[in-house]
């Protein structure tokens, strides 16, 4: 898949990306990017607890669900590389799987080369598209050149759904949900909004609506309310906190003190 040159990169704003990828120990931000980065977190010391945990929970659903027999994982809203990525983990597992990353930062974009591996080769990919998830029919579009849609595929969202209202959160589910085969996943991972006796969390998602950076952070039954009607079953655990998604002891299990919701459900049944 060739990607489209980026525009011009504006360093004197943040981006959540690059946020992100400071949070988590990651090289490629800015100076505007970490003094809102660091702005957060002296409002909510949880947060990078929080942003670790749930990319530690993403890499324990993409080996559960490798496990469990996909091979087919598109990453909507990735965000910049930090290892180990999708890809890493999967062909890990299984050589042959096949990865589309999914981002409509330009600088994702431009660090995505260096992730890409070639359609053409033997066993693998590993690609990227950028778009909007507000468009999530663009998305389905450039489906069927990357994936077997015979096959399951695994959409993961993480920690990318707090960014959009309820209504336009539920068309990208029931969107791209709709379009992929019986059989497939939907994984994700999401700021909670629960009882926070130090108030940080919310003076943080203030703070980010004041850099015109809003995100919602919902509560268990909100961010279960966005699952109603798309025929999905959740796998075991359920829609629990990140930290006890199926956590392990390797370097990807969880972290206490996280703020977040994590689940993985399946369209036709549960494994």
């Amino acid at each position: 898949m060739e990607l489209v040159a980026p525009p011009k990169i504006d360093l004197g704003e943040p981006h959540w990306s690059r946020v992100f990828c400071y949070l988590t120990g990651g090289k490629d931000h800015f100076a505007a990017d970490r003094e809102f980065a660091d702005e957060l977190v002296e409002a909510w010391p949880a947060l990078p607890v929080t942003v670790r945990a749930s990319r530690a929970c993403m890499a324990r659903m993409v080996r559960h669900l490798a496990g469990a027999g996909v091979r087919q994982f598109l990453d909507v809203g990735c965000g910049l590389p930090i290892h180990p990525n999708v890809h890493d983990i999967a062909h890990s597992i299984d050589p042959a799987a096949a990865v589309l990353y999914v981002d409509d930062d330009p600088l994702v974009a431009a660090h995505a080369r260096a992730l890409l591996v070639p359609a053409d080769r033997a066993v693998g990919y590993a690609g990227f598209v950028r778009a909007d998830a507000r468009r999530p029919a663009e998305i389905l579009a450039v489906l069927p050149g990357v994936f077997d849609m015979r096959r399951p595929v695994a959409l993961l969202l993480i920690s990318v759904l707090m960014y959009f209202d309820d209504d336009t959160a539920r068309t990208i589910l029931q969107t791209v949900m709709a379009g992929l085969p019986m059989g497939s996943y939907l994984a994700f991972t999401h700021f909670a909004n629960e009882v926070d006796p130090t108030g940080g969390a919310a003076a943080a998602a203030e703070l980010a609506v004041k850099r015109d950076m809003p995100y919602l952070p919902r509560d268990r039954d909100q961010a279960a309310a966005l699952l109603a009607g798309l025929g999905l079953d959740l796998v075991e655990p359920g829609l629990t906190e990140v930290e006890n998604w199926r956590p392990d002891p390797t370097p990807f299990g969880g972290r206490k003190g996280a703020m977040a919701y994590a689940a993985v459900c399946r369209s036709g049944g549960q494994s």
